[in-house]
């Protein structure tokens, strides 16, 4: 009994140990410039006033609809867009409506990479309020399972939302403190 005690205080220990010595920007993810984004990332980075800029309150970059980021080694996470809708014939929002977040994942690095919709993703709206992933029928794929070297995962994470003015998609690896967070306004989300 002694002995399992020790072993479980040593992963204990452990992981505190590699959450402690973890850098914070690393695990907030970085912009990945593209053919398109490119030159605005220049500009981004010098004048610090345009998008992915920090907030004034935290200090916390924030990415938008079309950033493609990159939250660890050779993997990167990009918000394609966001649609509303009111269900499929059988399935309808609780509250006021289903937000459909497509995203695309992409492994470039040399290791298949595990994805989950409900491990890696959450939503806020602009009062903090966080969602739960849903089912419907009519999402656009699915943001789960096993992407291999080379291979992206595209699909959509849907959520029953009540109506804000904003949302925050939160990408978390698993086992780490930090997040990357994109922000859409209501006036960004496309009708079905």
């Amino acid at each position: 009994m002694k002995k399992i005690l020790a072993i479980i205080l040593a992963i204990f220990v452990i992981s505190a140990i590699y959450a402690a010595c973890t850098p914070e920007d690393s695990d907030t993810g970085k912009k990945v410039a593209s053919e398109e984004t490119e030159q605005q990332a220049t500009t981004d980075s010098g004048s610090g006033n345009e998008s992915g800029s920090e907030s004034e309150n935290k200090g916390v970059e924030k990415f938008k609809i079309g950033d493609t980021i990159e939250v660890e080694d050779g993997v990167t996470v990009k918000l394609n867009g966001v649609r509303k809708g009111q269900g499929g014939q059988f399935l309808s929002p609780k509250q006021d409506m289903y937000l459909y977040v497509s995203v695309t994942i992409e492994n470039k690095s040399d290791k298949p990479i595990n994805v989950s919709s409900i491990a890696n993703f959450d939503l806020a709206d602009q009062d903090g309020v966080r969602y739960n992933i849903t089912i419907s029928t009519d999402a656009k794929g699915q943001v789960n399972g096993t992407v291999s070297p080379g291979q992206k995962l595209t699909g959509e994470l849907v959520y029953d939302v009540a109506k804000s003015d904003s949302y925050d998609l939160m990408y978390k690896k698993f086992l780490s403190n930090g997040q990357t967070i994109w922000t859409f306004t209501s006036d960004e989300i496309e009708s079905d």
